[in-house]
């Protein structure tokens, strides 16, 4: 089972986590230049983007409760540490990216949290 730890807290302990997408690196963009009128242009460098982790859940009773508390861990002003049991030596500076959704029906609900991670770093 997947535990995930936010700013100090196990926000797993809240939730059950579905699924996780860290995707492979930060998005990349390849800087290249024309040749004059020759064809083709060179090679010179690339920059690296802000990369997005999806992470999809669900809780199970006590929604408002759990929602009241996750929306407090949630409400930072700056990215700190998110970590992975998968990968405990390993941390990403993340935030929250705009609206958390969540469907809640009777005893359970199911959301997403969209994490920007905007050094695109996994950090050891």
């Amino acid at each position: 089972m997947l535990t995930v730890e936010y700013n100090g807290h196990m926000i797993s302990d809240y939730m059950i986590i579905n699924s996780l997408d860290r995707g492979i690196g930060a998005p990349r963009t390849n800087n290249l230049k024309k040749l004059g009128t020759a064809r083709g242009e060179r090679y010179i460098g690339y920059t690296s983007g802000v990369s997005k982790i999806v992470m999809k859940f669900t809780l199970i009773s006590s929604l408002v409760e759990k929602r009241r508390e996750l929306a407090g861990i949630m409400d930072v002003k700056e990215p700190v540490r998110l970590i992975f049991s998968d990968e405990p030596d390993k941390y990403y500076m993340a935030v929250p990216d705009g609206e958390i959704v969540f469907d809640d029906s009777r005893r359970y609900g199911a959301g997403t949290i969209t994490w920007i991670v905007p050094d695109g770093l996994r950090h050891s």
